[in-house]
């Protein structure tokens, strides 16, 4: 998991790691926010995370630049803000595609649970450090299945992959409700490139999608 911070006090940066000891990752700190949006597309941040009383007149753009590339799914955009901002500019950023305003003075204080929640509620649990990261797909492609408890079928988009897991956002997030964790999913349609094939797979993690282990798959006869 790759932390992209982008703020003036390098305390900020150094109070991170602490975060990616515990969790995994790593942290990316850039004092210009210009070049900071210049290099999205290299970098490919998982969670940028943009420090509103240093920059005031940046962050919608920042904001903005991200969500052309990835939506707030994919990667997250928390802006940290003091007691100085605007009731109306909080509204800008929900606009903005912003998942969260969280207060400058927790990241100062060491005081990561929030950040935390939002990263489980969002997407998998940080990667271990130096360990594998989920590859961000430019074409995302179908995937549907029936819930094996309730048989209703359930669709969605495959964002990310990582050799025979990937991870599903649906395009219902509550039909995940009686999905577990180590569920087999029997039958799986995948379209990708005009081919339809099946596979199983086994949930690995869940949270608003599911990280889904590709058991086999085969093509689907006569389908094109």
């Amino acid at each position: 998991m790759k932390l992209l911070i982008v703020a003036n006090d390098t305390q900020i940066k150094e109070n991170l790691y602490t975060f990616t000891d515990v969790h995994g990752g790593s942290v990316i700190h850039y004092t210009h926010p210009v070049k900071c949006m210049d290099n999205f597309d290299e970098i490919e941040p998982d969670v940028v995370i943009f420090n509103a009383p240093d920059f005031p007149r940046h962050w919608k753009l920042a904001a903005q630049a991200l969500r052309e590339k990835w939506d707030r799914k994919i990667a997250l955009f928390i802006l940290l803000t003091d007691e100085n901002f605007p009731a109306e500019e909080a509204d800008k950023a929900a606009y903005l595609g912003v998942n969260a305003l969280l207060s400058t003075a927790e990241f100062l204080n060491n005081n990561f649970s929030r950040l935390e929640k939002l990263v489980s509620r969002y997407r998998i649990a940080p990667e271990r450090k130096d360990g594998p990261v989920f590859r961000t797909l430019k074409e995302p492609y179908n995937l549907m299945f029936m819930n094996p408890e309730n048989l209703r079928f359930i669709s969605g988009k495959v964002e990310r992959e990582l050799m025979n897991r990937i991870l599903f956002f649906p395009a219902e997030p509550t039909a995940l409700e009686r999905i577990n964790v180590g569920d087999l999913i029997p039958n799986c349609s995948v379209e990708r490139n005009g081919e339809i094939t099946t596979c199983d797979a086994v949930v690995r993690a869940k949270g608003e999608f599911l990280e889904l282990e590709i058991l086999s798959a085969k093509e689907m006869k006569g389908i094109a």
